[in-house]
């Protein structure tokens, strides 16, 4: 490589190229990031070729058949997040055909690169779909939903769609602009990516443990929805459930679940969801909330000078910024303002 000189943008596959193998290495035995493991592998891989083909060492492309790669292994990171410990089935490997046959050509950069990116627009869909089809699934299973929610995927997913479709600007527009500037809008977007890859590989890793039963929740979620005759059945069972609640106070367990609620009462979980949903009109996250609001607010009428956060704690609340986001949702106004008003 001598006769070849660095450029910047050359300096920033490097680095890119070391964080994205590092990265690879801190999860490689990780079973729940083996999505995680090959996306890395894969940009790292591309990397490399970008280096030896913007440096001259090898003349055939190849960089371009990776934005074939990108889109499957990012919704197999997703899924994989998720549904936490099931294994992607092997005809998953059908969507990487069409990445093998581009090959051929890639001396039509353009054409793959539009195909490219595409297939990355419609796996970042899905994964966007997937992470709130989680949310949902935590929310009528769990009352501390909104403590272990996936936010930060959902964003990091929509800038990716965001920088695909820079990028795709950027490939399309390359005859007619100035190459200064067409270097100067590479180098920057190749930044970006440094800079999000970085935040995933942060993120990913210290996530702390999320919801495990997604497939759970698409069984019971198919029993939410009766004929109309049996709400009346729901609604009586609801009366029930929800009797037995107050009285044992249960909505102060910070981590209720609806299976804590099926290994006390006996019923189960899809009956459970069906009665409630069916009852409070309301999914169980809500519900359980619901009542914890009405418990801080007889708390603050007792005393309206005890500190918010102890009187959110035994209320049932986790953490103060949940307390906050559920308080402003159930009741059109912050705790403090509430405080005020009595």
């Amino acid at each position: 490589m001598d006769s070849y000189s660095l450029v910047p943008v050359n300096i920033l596959q490097i680095v890119f190229f070391a964080l994205t193998s590092f990265g690879a290495l801190l999860v490689a035995n990780q079973r729940r990031y083996q999505g995680l493991f090959w996306l890395l592998i894969s940009t790292s891989a591309l990397m490399v070729f970008n280096l030896l083909e913007e440096t001259g060492v090898s003349e055939y492309l190849i960089s371009p058949v990776f934005s074939l790669i990108c889109g499957p292994l990012f919704y197999w990171f997703v899924r994989q997040l998720v549904y936490a410990n099931t294994q992607q089935p092997k005809h998953y490997l059908l969507h990487f055909i069409p990445a093998i046959v581009a090959i051929p050509f890639t001396h039509f950069p353009q054409l793959v690169l539009l195909l490219g990116t595409l297939s990355q627009l419609f796996y970042l869909a899905m994964g966007v779909q997937l992470v709130r089809q989680y949310h949902r699934a935590n929310q009528a299973m769990r009352s501390d939903a909104y403590t272990i929610q996936l936010k930060w995927l959902s964003k990091l997913l929509v800038v990716v769609i965001l920088l695909s479709l820079i990028d795709l600007t950027r490939v399309n527009l390359q005859p007619y602009l100035p190459i200064p500037f067409l270097k100067a809008w590479y180098f920057y977007i190749q930044l970006a990516y440094l800079i999000l890859f970085g935040v995933l590989i942060f993120k990913a890793i210290r996530q702390p443990e999320t919801f495990q039963s997604l497939s759970e929740f698409e069984a019971i979620e198919a029993t939410i929805s009766k004929p109309t005759e049996e709400k009346s059945q729901a609604i009586t069972l609801f009366n029930q459930i929800h009797k037995y609640i107050q009285q044992q106070q249960s909505y102060l367990q910070p981590r209720l679940s609806l299976k804590d609620l099926h290994n006390e009462l006996g019923i189960n979980e899809k009956e459970l969801s069906w009665a409630i949903n069916n009852g409070s009109q309301h999914n169980f996250c809500d519900y359980i909330n619901q009542l914890r609001v009405q418990h801080f607010k007889s708390l603050a009428q007792q005393d309206s000078r005890a500190s918010i956060l102890q009187m959110a704690m035994d209320s049932g609340f986790s953490s103060k910024s949940s307390f906050n986001a559920v308080f402003k949702k159930h009741s059109g106004l912050t705790p403090s303002e509430y405080l005020k008003s009595l």
